[in-house]
C-alpha cells in the first residue's frame, strides 16, 4: 500500500495519512483514503482492459456534471476532486481519479426495506431522465461498444464454447445448455432494443448510497458506463440485484426468492423518477427489464468462465461459473 500511497500523493497533491483497499468491485481497483488534514476521499486506478475508451468516461463524466448542474441536481453523483479542469489523470499509464467519500453505502451489498428500493429506483430514473434530455444535443460517447446489446453477447458466447478449454467446457455444460434454452424464450419476448436514452448501465444495489441514511438524498455511483443505452438496462439491473434474496455472490445450496414487495417498489420508483417521459413502447417492455438483465449478465460471466476469466475479478477457480449458476437460477423466476 505505500506505492500507491505514493502515487496518489503524486497525483494528487494531498498527503496521505492512511489508505485502505475497497473490496466489492468486480472492475477497478478502490481506496479509501485518509489525508493527514482529516479529509476523507475515494480513490480509483481504472482497469484499462476493461477501460480502454477511458477518455470517453472523461467526456460523458464532463457532459454528466454539466446536465445535472443545469437541473440544480449535482448532488446526484459524487463530487469529483478535479486537476486541471480534467476528471481523470494519467500518471505513468496509470488512470487515476478522485471523489469525495460519502458515508452511507449498502452494508454487504443487500436492500432492507421497499423504501430503500424505491427511493434508489427513483433516484436511477432521475438521473437518465435528466441526462436523456440532451440525447441529441450533446455529443455523448460509447464506452463499450455493445455493452447490453443481447446479439453481441450471444455471439461472444457461443465463441468462448468453441474456443474453451475442453475442462472448463465440460464443466459448465449443463449451465451452457441452460443459457441457450434461456436466451431462446428472451428473444420471444424482447424486441431489439431503442438506444434512445442516455443510462447508468450498471444500475446495482451497490452503486446507489444515501448520504447519512436519508433516502430523500441519494447518490449513484460508478459513472464509467454513463452512455446511450434502453431504459430496460437500469431497471433490469435494479431488479437483478435487489430482488432476490439469494445475492450475486452467495454460493450456498438455499433456494433463490423473488421479494415481491420490492420489485413492485422498484417498479414505482423508477416510473416516478421517470416523470411520465416514458415511451408506450418502454413502457411495455418494462416488465421484462429484470429477465433481460439477469440473463445477459449470467451470460456474460459465463462467457468469462469459459474464457479463463480475464474480465471479472474472481477469487477462485469457479467463481464466475458459481455466479452465473445464481444468474440462470433468477432468470427462470423472473421470467
Amino acid at each position: 500500500m505505500d506505492l500507491i500511497a505514493s502515487q496518489i500523493q503524486r497525483v494528487f497533491g494531498i498527503q496521505v495519512d492512511s489508505i485502505q483497499n475497497l473490496k466489492g468491485g468486480h472492475i477497478n481497483a478502490s481506496f479509501f483514503v485518509k489525508e493527514k488534514n482529516g479529509d476523507l476521499s475515494v480513490v480509483q486506478k481504472l482497469n484499462l482492459h476493461v477501460f480502454p475508451m477511458w477518455k470517453n468516461i472523461e467526456q460523458n463524466l464532463l457532459l454528466t456534471q454539466t446536465v445535472l448542474q443545469k437541473h440544480h441536481s449535482l448532488g446526484l453523483i459524487p463530487q469529483f476532486y478535479m486537476v486541471n479542469g480534467k476528471i481523470h489523470q494519467e500518471h505513468f499509464d496509470v488512470i487515476w481519479r478522485r471523489m469525495e467519500y460519502i458515508p452511507g453505502k449498502f452494508e454487504g451489498h443487500s436492500v432492507d426495506s421497499s423504501s430503500m428500493a424505491f427511493y434508489a429506483a427513483k433516484s436511477f430514473a432521475q438521473f437518465s431522465q435528466y441526462l436523456s434530455d440532451s440525447f441529441e444535443s450533446l455529443n455523448w460517447k460509447e464506452v463499450i461498444p455493445q455493452f447490453h446489446h443481447l446479439e453481441s453477447r450471444k455471439f461472444q458466447f457461443e465463441n468462448a464454447i468453441k474456443n474453451a478449454n475442453p475442462q472448463r467446457r465440460d464443466a459448465a455444460e449443463t449451465v451452457v445448455l441452460g443459457y441457450k434454452n434461456g436466451l431462446s424464450r428472451l428473444e420471444k419476448v424482447v424486441p431489439i432494443l431503442n438506444f434512445r436514452r442516455i443510462t447508468h448501465n450498471d444500475a446495482k444495489v451497490s452503486n446507489v448510497l444515501f448520504r447519512n441514511g436519508d433516502l430523500n438524498d441519494a447518490v449513484v455511483i460508478d459513472l464509467d458506463t454513463v452512455m446511450p443505452g434502453s431504459v430496460l438496462f437500469d431497471l433490469g439491473d435494479l431488479i437483478r440485484t435487489f430482488v432476490p434474496q439469494k445475492a450475486e455472490g452467495d454460493f450456498s445450496n438455499s433456494r433463490q426468492v423473488v421479494q415481491q414487495n420490492i420489485l413492485e417498489s422498484l417498479m414505482a420508483g423508477y416510473l416516478e423518477g421517470w416523470n411520465n417521459q416514458l415511451t408506450s413502447e418502454e413502457k411495455k417492455h418494462l416488465p421484462f427489464a429484470g429477465s433481460y438483465m439477469t440473463l445477459l449478465i449470467g451470460l456474460r460471466f459465463l462467457t468469462d468462465y469459459l474464457e479463463n476469466d480475464h474480465y471479472f475479478k474472481v477469487e477462485s477457480e469457479n467463481q464466475n461459473l458459481l455466479r452465473a449458476m445464481n444468474q440462470l437460477e433468477l432468470f427462470e423466476l423472473l421470467l
